[in-house]
Order: structure tokens, then sequence, then C-alpha cells
């Protein structure tokens, strides 16, 4: 059996074809280009508002911790935190301490400064328990 048909036509058209889909799947890239990842004065911000809301609730957290630290209970962070690590967090909130954007103070009755807080929030007034 002999093909007689020549099919060096039908290739270049394939070849044209496919430069094409490649062209649309750059513009749609480039038209689509993926967010950012949010910089760091963002996080601070967010990591900050985070840890207001806790403590404003009677649940805050601790710099570091199995149970009440940041990396522990980083399930009740904003989902830009979720995939962060210990030290990643623990490296962002030491700077809002360092900045003094957050502060450490204690259970009611307690001398231990552990739990995390914004200067003048809900531990600050006494309010836990």
């Amino acid at each position: 059996m002999t093909i007689s048909k020549n099919y060096g036509p039908e290739i270049i058209g394939i070849i044209e074809s496919f430069e094409a889909f490649l062209q649309k799947i750059k513009e749609d890239v480039e038209n689509n280009a993926p967010v950012k990842p949010p910089n760091e004065k963002h996080l601070l911000s967010e990591l900050r508002q985070a840890i207001a809301k806790t403590a404003a609730l009677n649940k805050p957290f601790t710099y570091s911790g199995r149970k009440s630290g940041l990396f522990g209970r980083r399930d009740e962070l904003p989902p830009e935190f979720q995939a962060f690590t210990r030290k990643k967090l623990e490296a962002l909130a030491k700077k809002l301490l360092d900045d003094g954007q957050v502060v450490k103070r204690p259970d009611w009755g307690m001398y231990q400064e552990k739990w995390l807080d914004v200067p003048g929030g809900a531990l600050s007034k006494g309010r836990r328990r």
C-alpha cells in the first residue's frame, strides 16, 4: 500500500495553528498575570488586626507556643498566613513587637507577659476573663 497524498501543506497548517495557539496562550498569561504576593507592610497590618481581634474576644495569641501561639493557631489567621512557617510568623510578630505596634500583656492576676495585644487593647484594659 502506497500513500500518494502529499502531506506537506497539512503539516504546515498544523504548525501554523499550533503557533497561533501558543500566541493565544501567551496573550492570556500576560493579560491575566498572577497577583503579586502581599508585601510585608500589608502582612504586618493583617497580623496586627488579627492579634487585636483575638485579644478583644478574650482568646489572645502568644508569641510562641504549641497551643496558643501564632503558629499553633494559624488556622485562625487570615488565609495568606496559612502556609507560613513558624519562623516566618514569629519574625513578623517580632517586628510588630519591636515597632511597638503589638505588646505582650499578662493574664488577669498574673505577672508573666505573654499574651499578644495592641497598645490600648482589651488586655491592657484588664478585660481578660
